[in-house]
């Protein structure tokens, strides 16, 4: 809903909708940036995140073992996105 608001209310976007889209160029370049600008930003907050359990409070949890899983996969999954 928000994002509807802001599509309609933002200048850029006004009349966006009535235009044709061309569907003949790729935006897997986009795609992939933004992929792995998020991938980046949870690759830190994990590896923030083990680095606390392990110095501070000494102890790694079973969860901690599901998120690095998470990451791994993750990563995984951005790469086979890339052709060669």
């Amino acid at each position: 809903m928000l994002t509807l608001l802001l599509y309609n209310l933002h200048p850029r976007f006004h009349g966006m909708a009535r235009q044709n889209p061309d569907l003949t160029e790729s935006r897997q370049s986009d795609i992939l940036i933004v992929a792995w600008v998020t991938t980046s930003a949870a690759l830190i907050t994990v590896a923030i995140k083990i680095f606390t359990r392990l110095r501070v409070v000494k102890v790694i949890g079973w969860d901690d073992f599901f998120v690095v899983f998470s990451m791994v996969r993750m990563c995984e999954a951005n790469f086979e996105g890339i052709d060669p």
